[in-house]
């Protein structure tokens, strides 16, 4: 049976045709595109390590492992061969009725037929993908099982395929892939069938995929390939782009036709990408530490990080210090040695609370305009935020011209990025984001697209500032999230005030996520002091701690309710007369606490 290229994928917003109807984009040709597009992404935006990782999972080569990507990009839609989706009231229509989809006329052909239930299946076309490609992969010899299917490669790619909407779909068990009409009628027999099966067979000999392969799907490997399909998907389907590769009335969806329009997707696939600005960011080699750089935390990191990076590559780093300016710079300068080493391809910053991104956002640009080269964009991420390009490039254009800056804290930054990277669910692929850490952690919630979040910081470096701020739920999420960031190779840099437990328990997920083990790792308790674990074997590692600025003692104060203010003021005058120490002093009322924190201000200055 010939290809049908009245089967449609795109309708809306591509405008009219010559006869008054609505343009369609025949559903070969999107899933054309979208391979296309998969193919400039593997090669323009992957880092190395994400492309050997995909390689090694499967058992293929990397040239084999790039054009797999690619066909199973270009078969995510495969579920629209449907009777649901074909006849759906917002599909294209035809001239000569305003209410009758154009693919009507499929309907009244006998091998279309179809039946009342098949046209009311309530079922999305990404779980039809699903269902009916695991049958479809296992018919051409990707490794199967009866008893495990989602171990097994032809379902694990299914289901990938699948969630390319944002969420995965349940299991496939193999009495059910026997048979995807009884679960899902919408599907359809006959011709239905015979052109999901066309469409598969022509992708795949138009892109060339014809090694298959013997691996598994590793959580690792479907992080990567969910990246490469959604993002291709999403590039696909700019209409601005559809509308400049319609085919005129009447094109056919020949072999010839398709391998022409082939050679059309290819020649404009990287310049979807380029519009993205997602392409052309790394980072530079860091500086040789300053002359005269010779203690503190900051000199310490500045010596022996590079070294660590260099002998073990990249991994985490931690440190525990006071709130400051070095503590940042030293964090920074951690950043940009991991980066480099990594060939990351961008930085992400997260703090606790909006407030503090807003107030960071210009020292990690000026950080990027040092670290980075390449273009950058750059995006303020947090639930406040405002993700409004186009006032806010309005308000920074009048900023510029009148020296004044009118916009709130962070939100000149907004402009930095464009509008197509200003979605809730793309802002992270931004090579430059400073955010709240709630941003961070939605990629291992069962959330919409929270595997693109995995995907986008796969390729950075992620700093976690404050890093123990958080409660106990926010802090389990945190070690699932350096698990899952230890077993992608994401290069980290924590940041906490203090050393305990919580800070232990976040080194301990990090080597757990590397195969390092479940031994425990603790964090030298002196501050400032740092460590740091390598990503390749998990092993933990303590450098020369900091020396000259080091603590040796913690005072504890117990306030209990009617401590007289002159024991607090007591026990917190030495530390004020020699100048140096932190305290913590907790009152059971915030009017309270308002009141001793302004006496002590009264009677200990300095303080």
């Amino acid at each position: 049976m010939p290809l049908d290229s009245r089967i449609w994928g795109k309708g809306a917003g591509l405008g009219k045709d010559a006869h008054g109807g609505d343009h369609a984009h025949p559903l070969v040709c999107h899933l054309l595109d979208t391979a296309a597009v998969a193919e400039v992404v593997w090669d323009e935006l992957l880092t190395e390590h994400q492309r050997n990782i995909v390689a090694a999972a499967l058992h293929v080569t990397n040239e084999q492992a790039r054009a797999l990507a690619a066909f199973w990009a270009g078969l995510h839609d495969i579920g629209k061969i449907r009777v649901p989706f074909q006849l759906h009231e917002n599909g294209p229509r035809r001239a000569d009725s305003g209410k009758t989809p154009r693919a009507y006329e499929l309907s009244v052909e006998p091998g279309y037929a179809f039946g009342d239930q098949a046209a009311r299946d309530g079922q999305s076309h990404e779980a039809a993908a699903h269902w009916w490609l695991a049958g479809a992969f296992q018919e051409i010899g990707y490794p199967s099982s009866r008893r495990r299917p989602q171990s097994q490669l032809s379902h694990a790619v299914a289901q990938l395929l699948g969630g390319h909407g944002g969420r995965f779909h349940p299991v496939v068990h193999e009495k059910d892939a026997r048979c995807p009409l009884a679960r899902h009628p919408g599907l359809g027999a006959g011709s239905w069938e015979e052109q999901r099966r066309v469409h598969f067979d022509e992708v795949r000999r138009v892109v060339g995929a014809t090694s298959v392969p013997q691996g598994r799907m590793t959580p690792e490997a479907a992080v990567v390939l969910t990246g490469v399909v959604t993002l291709s998907d999403w590039l696909a389907s700019v209409e601005e782009g559809i509308r400049a590769r319609l085919r005129e009335e009447g094109w056919a969806g020949t072999p010839e036709d398709l391998d022409a329009y082939w050679q059309v997707a290819r020649a404009a696939a990287p310049g979807l990408l380029r519009q993205t600005d997602l392409l052309g960011t790394g980072f530079a080699q860091p500086p040789a530490p300053a002359p005269g750089m010779e203690s503190g935390l900051l000199a310490s990191m500045a010596r022996q990080v590079p070294d660590l990076v260099a002998e073990q590559g990249p991994g985490m780093v931690v440190v525990t210090a006071a709130p400051s300016e070095e503590r940042t710079e030293a964090i920074l300068r951690a950043a940009a040695v991991l980066g480099h080493a990594a060939n990351a391809r961008g930085l992400f910053y997260a703090l606790p609370t909006g407030s503090a991104a807003d107030t960071h956002m210009a020292q990690v640009n000026d950080f990027a305009e040092r670290a980075l080269t390449g273009p950058w964009r750059s995006l303020l991420l947090h639930s406040s935020s405002r993700l409004k390009p186009a006032e806010a490039a309005a308000g920074w254009a009048h900023a510029q011209m009148t020296d004044e800056i009118n916009a709130e804290p962070g939100e000149e930054w907004v402009a930095s990025a464009n509008s197509w990277l200003n979605s809730h669910h793309r802002a992270l692929l931004a090579a430059l984001g400073t955010g709240t850490v709630d941003e961070l952690l939605q990629a291992v919630l069962p959330v919409k697209f929270n595997v693109m979040r995995l995907f986008a910081l796969s390729s950075k470096v992620v700093v976690v500032d404050e890093a123990h701020a958080r409660g106990a739920w926010g802090h389990q999420f945190m070690l699932r999230f350096l698990e899952w960031a230890a077993a992608l190779r994401i290069p980290v840099v924590l940041a906490a005030t203090a050393a305990d437990r919580s800070v232990d328990a976040m080194l301990a997920a990090y080597r757990r996520g590397a195969g390092g083990g479940s031994e425990p790792v603790e964090q030298p308790r002196r501050l400032p002091a740092w460590s740091f674990v390598d990503a390749g074997s998990g092993k933990a590692h303590l450098p020369q701690q900091p020396a000259g600025s080091c603590r040796d003692s913690t005072l504890s104060i117990t306030v209990v309710d009617g401590t007289p203010y002159a024991e607090i003021r007591a026990a917190l005058a030495p530390m004020v007369a020699a100048g140096e120490g932190r305290a913590a002093v907790y009152r059971p009322t915030p009017a309270e606490a308002v009141r001793t924190f302004r006496r002590l201000s009264e009677d200990l200055p300095g303080a």
